[in-house]
């Protein structure tokens, strides 16, 4: 399983949640959780768990893609739509319980 999810499924999942919940999610936030995600998977199983490094900028760790993706969006703004390029992760994969794990926690 590791290293088999894209960084935009995860932002994916992680915008469809703040969206059903009422919470707002920035750009920012959403590059923090995905790292988050990808270190907490990396403790517990020992391997990644997205298909992209991250990156040491002068601000703070950074995943490319998102930093690409939102880069016209002010960083502190809501994200209010997923990514069309990718599709959501499916239902039945079984990173989904950890991922509400991380959720909830953060």
């Amino acid at each position: 399983m590791a290293n088999s999810t894209t960084t935009q499924k995860l932002c994916n999942w992680f915008i469809q949640q703040s969206n059903a919940r009422g919470h707002v999610l920035t750009p920012v936030k959403l590059n923090h959780l995905v790292i988050l995600a990808d270190w907490w998977h990396l403790h517990r199983t020992g391997g990644f768990l997205i298909n992209e490094r991250v990156e040491a900028w002068p601000s703070g760790p950074v995943l490319p893609s998102i930093y690409h993706e939102y880069k016209d969006q002010p960083p502190y703004s809501s994200i209010e739509h997923p990514s069309r390029r990718q599709p959501p992760l499916e239902e039945e994969t079984d990173i989904i319980p950890f991922l509400e794990h991380i959720w909830n926690f953060y």
